[in-house]
């Protein structure tokens, strides 16, 4: 170490070298001829909306059903909070969950998002309410 090096300065050295690194080998940077090229090999994948990419989202982590005493419901595993161990986990959220899925699905096959924050907000206040 260095005169006035830390271990904790040390360590975090450590860690800018390996993200960058990781940066470089992933290759998050790109021209924008490469990127046009990527575009045209898959542009669902590249030129999804942001409703779409959300949905990606929900999808990606599955769902599992959960069974409660007034019956069976549909839960999105996204939010069990796996890659942080389980930290900040929701629960019993799941018509939310479903209801802002149900509004995201729609805003995908009709191309557009117009009623994402009505809907979803007001969604969440009457849960809250009740």
């Amino acid at each position: 170490m260095g005169e006035g090096d830390t271990p904790v300065r040390e360590e975090l050295k450590g860690l800018g070298e390996r993200i960058r690194e990781r940066f470089g080998e992933n290759r998050r940077v790109m021209s924008f001829a490469e990127y046009v090229e990527l575009v045209a090999t898959n542009p669902r994948r590249q030129l999804r909306s942001a409703s779409q990419y959300i949905v990606d989202c929900f999808d990606h982590f599955g769902i599992e059903e959960v069974t409660y005493p007034w019956g069976t419901v549909r839960r999105f595993k996204l939010f069990d909070c796996e890659w942080a161990g389980g930290r900040e986990r929701l629960i019993g959220q799941e018509d939310v969950q479903n209801r802002v899925y149900r509004a995201l699905s729609n805003f995908v096959h009709e191309g557009t998002a117009n009623k994402l924050i009505g809907q979803s907000f007001d969604c969440i206040r009457a849960k809250l309410e009740a």
